[in-house]
Formats: C-alpha cells, structure tokens, sequence
C-alpha cells in the first residue's frame, strides 16, 4: 500500500479550511492529520503530526516569515500557500524554491501537491506554474470541485 502524504491545513478562513478539507478527504493517497488557525500553533503542530505539506491562507500573495520558520526547522516540508482571496497561490520547499501556480483549480493544486512530493526537483511544469502570478483565476474554481 502506498503511504498518504501527510498533510496539515493551516489556514484562516473556515471556508477555505473547509473546502480544502472536503477536496483532500476525497483523495486516497492524501490525509488531513490536523488544523489549525493560529501560526504559533502551525509551528506547534508541523512539529505534533510532522506533516509531508501544510497549506497556509496569505494575504496579497506575500510569502509570509511563517514559511521561513517552517522550512528552517522541517527542511523537507511542502508549503501550498493560497490567497486568503483564492485568487493566487503557490508552492515552496527549502531549496529556497518558489513556484507561482497559475491555474488555480483543485485538479492543478492536487496535481502540484503530488508532484512536489514525488519528484522535488522535478514539479514546476510550464503548463500550470509561473515565476510570477500573471493571471487571475477564477475564485470558484476550489469550490466547484467534489
């Protein structure tokens, strides 16, 4: 049996938090091994359930200190981070490495989530990933997925 990736949802608005849950638990090589709201408890909890990727709400696309701090002490972690708006995301591992994902979808967040982790050095994909967010995806996207 193939192991689930590990994955520890760290975001602010319940409805995201919500929506990504309901995605994730639809997944069988994924697991939700925790929530939380607070970046003190993130750090507390990426240390508790040692997550494969935590995915983290932003504001304005900012990389927050938060990711720094993850990566610095979890050096093999994921980062999906997402607009609190869902307009932009993206992904980050230690390497530093920094990939903007421009088709925000479940399938594409999915889709980079499960390369990320299976092939480090080999994720970024021109079709779905960018260096910068030059596009504006549609905010129902996330939501329109079951």
């Amino acid at each position: 049996m193939m192991k689930r990736m590990r994955i520890l949802l760290g975001n602010r608005p319940q409805l995201m938090r919500e929506v990504l849950r309901e995605i994730l638990a639809q997944q069988p090589d994924m697991e939700v091994v925790g929530e939380v709201v607070d970046p003190i408890e993130l750090l507390v909890a990426a240390q508790a359930f040692k997550p494969d990727v935590v995915v983290v709400a932003l504001q304005d696309s900012e990389e927050p200190g938060l990711c720094s701090h993850l990566l610095a002490e979890h050096p093999h972690l994921t980062i999906l981070a997402l607009t609190s708006e869902g307009a932009g995301a993206f992904i980050q591992q230690l390497c530093p490495r920094r990939q903007e994902i421009q088709e925000l979808s479940a399938a594409t967040l999915l889709q980079t989530i499960r390369q990320a982790i299976r092939d480090p050095g080999g994720w970024m994909d021109e079709g779905t990933h960018s260096s910068r967010a030059d596009s504006n995806p549609r905010r129902d996207d996330l939501a329109g997925t079951s």
